[in-house]
């Protein structure tokens, strides 16, 4: 893959399942599996992506300049605050996310506020409530 050039672009209409499906997918990873994980999946989708996608946020997916159409990632954001950020496992680790922020965001800022509390200690990302 070191060869593909990987680019971001605007997110179409056409992109919103994947996004959906593999925001659901990435978040629900911890869940295990069996019952509890699919009913915490749908509550999921139902009480966050789902009303984050309908309020047309900003989303830059991440693709091969060769195949606009094949994503590779995404960054979510919305009233400047990014609300998730996807990388496919074996592109991790090669800045993505980092270009996906910069996409959506403009840049990349030294204090960026976050829907979910960031999972460890961060100066850079900060907790923001979600707006009602």
């Amino acid at each position: 893959m070191s060869d593909v050039e990987i680019i971001a672009r605007e997110a179409t209409p056409n992109d919103r399942a994947y996004v959906a499906m593999t925001w659901m997918k990435s978040w629900a990873n911890d869940m295990g599996s069996g019952s509890r994980r699919r009913k915490a999946e749908d509550k999921f989708l139902a009480d966050e992506i789902h009303p984050t996608l309908d309020a047309q946020p900003t989303i830059w997916v991440l693709c091969s300049r060769s195949s606009p159409r094949t994503l590779h990632g995404y960054a979510v954001v919305q009233n400047g605050v990014l609300c998730w950020v996807y990388v496919a496992r074996a592109l991790r680790g090669m800045g993505l996310a980092r270009r996906g922020i910069e996409a959506a965001l403009g840049g990349y800022p030294d204090d960026i506020r976050v829907r979910h509390k960031w999972p460890w200690p961060s100066r850079r990302f900060r907790h923001a409530q979600r707006a009602a």
